[in-house]
């Protein structure tokens, strides 16, 4: 059964901001309705058949042979795989980018609960996604292993955002597909100690991460972590289904100190389970809660955003729903004008509503308010 005593610890770690989830293609697969291109494999039988499309006089049997190597499920093999696809792409000026932007760039969320119950927990986002599905639920900026000084402002929590460990989509040369990349990756200093910092500050909570963590750029972190914090007694965490715990199908070294947490039988049990993580707070529901021009947090500048439309709950000044809603999303260091706030409204998926005047509605994230 559940370890009571671990499950209060992960509910601790959140509640005390120690946390930082860590998303891995689980979570897109479950954004999409299992569109295939979510997944590593499923990504790279897409470019096997567009270098199949693109490149000029490749060797006989080379598509059947790539396909085996994705079909037989060895790490080795979809590495092999995957460089295969990313060189012969990337000779073609342009298609490499070109090819992301049609898969991973198309990706459309069809269910967008997973990832709103995934913020609803109010700490920091890393994953090894390459798609921007997070980006779109949450409205915060993608921050990739190639931008290490945003990246040193994320981890010290200085700027909101959703740190790719990975890279993203849309700088192709941050994606990390096949050895050679792993090994820019794994050579690149900053991103190493971007990658050890959080291990070492922070409380990893891997989410959507199927049977394991097996990637070279994990194993080296695993492995630096064994030989860095020999007996450790903090706790790091997986949430995994029942349906991937049994049967031996999830185990991690004693020296790795990750405790695998489930959250039901089947994969539709995350949300529900992550919302019961989320921290229990007294949030304020009326505009007497702020007090005069005292800041929220300290200023800088805001930048507004036009959205078309926002539902919103039940306020003491209406916005007028008949023209657009200037949408601003607050980051920390910056402030609001509370003299020009109608009401304040606690929202589930993780900010807090701040309704002006002036017809604009501001999301603060939990985290960076409380």
């Amino acid at each position: 059964g559940q370890s009571s005593l671990v499950l209060e610890d992960l509910r601790n770690q959140i509640q005390n901001g120690h946390a930082v989830l860590v998303v891995g293609a689980g979570v897109s697969l479950a954004s999409t309705k299992m569109n295939e291109l979510a997944s590593w494999k499923g990504l790279l039988r897409s470019g096997c058949q567009r270098c199949e499309e693109v490149v000029a006089e490749l060797p006989p049997r080379w598509g059947q042979r790539v396909r085996e190597e994705i079909g037989s499920g060895d790490l080795d093999d979809l590495l092999s795989a995957a460089e295969k696809v990313s060189t012969k792409l990337t000779t073609q000026t342009g298609e490499y980018a070109r090819w992301l932007s049609d898969t991973v760039g198309s990706l459309h969320l069809q269910d967008p609960e997973p990832i709103a119950a995934l913020a609803s927990l109010g700490v920091p986002i890393v994953t090894t996604n390459y798609d921007c599905l997070i980006e779109e639920v949450t409205g915060l900026p993608s921050i990739t292993w190639r931008e290490p000084v945003e990246a040193e402002k994320f981890i010290r929590g200085d700027e909101s955002g959703v740190f790719h460990l990975h890279g993203c989509w849309k700088d192709s040369q941050s994606v990390i597909l096949g050895i050679r990349s792993y090994e820019n990756v794994l050579s690149n200093a900053p991103a190493q100690a971007l990658l050890h910092a959080l291990r070492t500050t922070k409380t990893l909570v891997f989410v959507g991460f199927g049977a394991g963590l097996s990637d070279p750029n994990f194993s080296a972190l695993l492995n630096w972590a064994r030989a860095a914090f020999s007996g450790s007694t903090y706790r790091h965490f997986r949430l995994a289904c029942e349906c991937d715990t049994g049967s031996g199908g999830i185990r991690h070294a004693a020296a790795d100190r990750i405790f695998v947490v489930s959250y039901g039988r089947d994969h539709g049990q995350l949300a529900p389970f992550l919302r019961g993580l989320r921290p229990t707070r007294d949030f304020p529901t009326h505009r007497q809660h702020i007090h005069g021009n005292t800041p929220l947090t300290d200023p800088v500048k805001v930048n507004d955003t036009q959205l078309p439309h926002v539902a919103a709950p039940e306020r003491n000044q209406p916005l007028d729903l008949s023209r657009p809603i200037t949408v601003t999303q607050v980051r920390k260091q910056e402030k609001l004008d509370a003299t020009v706030i109608a009401n304040v409204a606690f929202h589930p998926d993780g900010h807090l509503m701040a309704f002006s005047l002036d017809n604009r509605l501001f999301l603060l994230p939990l985290h960076d308010v409380f």
